[in-house]
This record gives C-alpha cells, sequence and structure tokens, in this order.
C-alpha cells in the first residue's frame, strides 16, 4: 500500500506496473526514474511537477477500461512533462524523445515506443482525435479544470508562478486566450466518466478565471 502523499511512490509502482505489462528489462528502471523524478523537482515547476504526474496516473489507472492500450497511457503520462521550460515551445516534442529514448533503453518493442510518443505529443495540441488511449492522457492531464474551486484557483496560481517572467498585461491576454480554447470545445472531457464527473464544474472554472482575467 503506498503513501498517497508521495508522488514519488506512485510513480515508482505505476513505472514498474507499466514497465512488467511491457516486458521491458528490470535493469535500469531505477536509474531512468530517479532522472524522471529529479527533473520533476525542478525549482521553476510550480505545477507541472511529480504532484501533478502522480495526479494523471492514479485518474488513468481508475479509468484505465477506457483504453486500449493502458500501460502506454501510464507510461505517456509519466514522461509527458518530463521536459518542462515555460520559456520553450518544444517540450512536448522533447519529453516525446526523451521518452522514446527511455523506453529503448529498457527493450521496450518499436511498436510501445511509438505508441508512447504519439500520446505524448498528443498533450502538445491536446487533441485525441478519436484515439482512446490519447483521450484518457488528455482528459487525465486536464482534470485539474474540473476540480473543485479551490484547488482550481491555486492551480491558477500555480500557473501563474512558473510564467511569472511574462509582464501582466501579456499574461492576461495569454491566459485568457489558453482558457478559452478549452471553454468553446464541444465537450473538454471525452472519456464518458470523466466527462460526468468533471464536464460542469470545468465550465464554471473557465467561465470564472476569463472573467477575472478581463481587463
Amino acid at each position: 500500500m503506498h503513501d498517497a502523499d508521495d508522488p514519488g511512490v506512485v510513480l515508482r509502482e505505476a513505472f514498474d506496473r507499466a514497465c512488467d505489462e511491457i516486458g521491458a528489462r528490470i535493469d535500469g528502471r531505477a536509474a531512468i526514474l530517479d532522472e524522471l523524478l529529479t527533473r520533476l523537482a525542478e525549482p521553476h515547476r510550480r505545477y507541472h511537477d511529480a504532484h501533478h504526474v502522480a495526479a494523471c496516473v492514479t485518474m488513468a489507472h481508475a479509468h484505465a477500461a477506457h483504453a486500449r492500450h493502458a500501460h502506454d497511457v501510464t507510461l505517456a503520462l509519466l514522461f509527458h512533462d518530463a521536459i518542462y521550460d515555460p520559456r520553450a515551445h518544444d517540450n512536448e516534442a522533447r519529453s516525446a524523445e526523451l521518452a522514446e529514448r527511455a523506453l529503448g533503453a529498457l527493450d521496450a518493442s518499436d511498436e510501445t515506443r511509438a505508441r508512447v510518443r504519439h500520446l505524448v505529443m498528443a498533450t502538445a495540441g491536446h487533441d485525441a482525435r478519436f484515439d482512446r488511449d490519447a483521450e484518457l492522457v488528455l482528459d487525465c492531464d486536464l482534470a485539474i479544470l474540473g476540480a473543485d474551486p479551490e484547488t482550481f484557483s491555486r492551480f491558477e496560481a500555480q500557473i501563474r508562478e512558473e510564467y511569472a517572467f511574462v509582464p501582466d498585461d501579456a499574461y492576461r491576454v495569454g491566459r485568457a486566450r489558453v482558457l478559452a480554447s478549452f471553454a468553446v470545445r464541444t465537450s473538454i472531457y471525452a472519456v464518458p466518466a470523466i466527462a460526468r464527473e468533471r464536464e460542469a464544474r470545468a465550465r464554471v472554472n473557465l467561465r470564472d478565471a476569463i472573467a477575472r482575467l478581463a481587463p
């Protein structure tokens, strides 16, 4: 039984379980996880850290029945924010490359490596394109939008901290544009169970946040 308050334990258990399911070699796993956890602990991260990733993989496990390749969903979520630089525009591509290299070092199949790379890249545009695995990855990544108001407010504050280098006026415009891109969607969540739980709350959160960002 893992400590729910320790994201490192959650991530190690999820990684080992997924690696077992794809038949990955055991030697080398610990070093890969250590590197990933080190990255997720970088000081500039306020939201995109181990807690976020642990929440994602925990939700994915709860909704694994939606996925065609649940182990690949887990692996993609573990690595989707491995590279995170708020000033960069290629975080997803670099994270996908890191995941592919790491899985290659564990002798994962070409098919698994390609699927995980595809799923990590799906987080760049948050477009699942009717791919059940991508739907679950993206819904888990965006679950925070449908959190309770206090948690969502804390999330917005953490994102602002990550973009502290952006002047207020520019941040307000840019952040409102990002949030509006989700608010205008017909559906924010694709997994039925997640949509039932979070869609309505997400729309209220987005509406209120966009209003607060207005000049």
